[in-house]
């Protein structure tokens, strides 16, 4: 059904209605079910709530062995120009929603790539950047250019 040589791009509604083919496929299904997961169906009604909630940014946040992944927002975004040889430096404030994954962030830690994404679609990318400031209780994280 799917033509392997296409690139297969999805939106929040696509994904809706492929977590509800899934569900009654699992429903009307008479034979073992394979998954990933124990329980594959497990928390169905809060996906759905997810799946059908206004869209947020996404933050994704890589460090050499990390991995941070959650809805959030960019607060502020500054390139400051530094020479006359198209060098800029970069300054990016975020708000993020999932303060335990946070947590998991230490100031002065290197990043080596994080990225915003709205609706699907990269809105702001840096690489190789670092961590100049943390607030846990209210999930601020400031990230410079090195």
């Amino acid at each position: 059904m799917l033509d392997a040589k296409k690139s297969i791009v999805f939106n929040n509604a696509d994904l809706e209605n492929i977590f509800y083919l899934n569900y009654f496929s699992v429903l009307n299904s008479y034979r073992n079910v394979y998954s990933s997961v124990i329980k594959p169906i497990k928390g169905e009604a809060l996906l759905s709530k997810l799946l059908s909630a206004e869209p947020k940014s996404l933050v994704k946040i890589y460090t050499l062995s990390k991995r941070i992944i959650s809805n959030g927002v960019i607060l502020s975004d500054i390139r400051t120009p530094v020479s006359a040889k198209y060098k800029t430096t970069s300054k990016v404030t975020l708000k993020i929603d999932d303060l335990s994954q946070l947590k998991l962030l230490t100031t002065d830690e290197s990043i080596k790539l994080i990225e915003v994404l709205d609706n699907g679609i990269s809105i702001r990318g840096m690489r190789n950047c670092r961590i100049s400031r943390i607030d846990y209780n209210i999930g601020l994280i400031v990230i410079e250019s090195i």
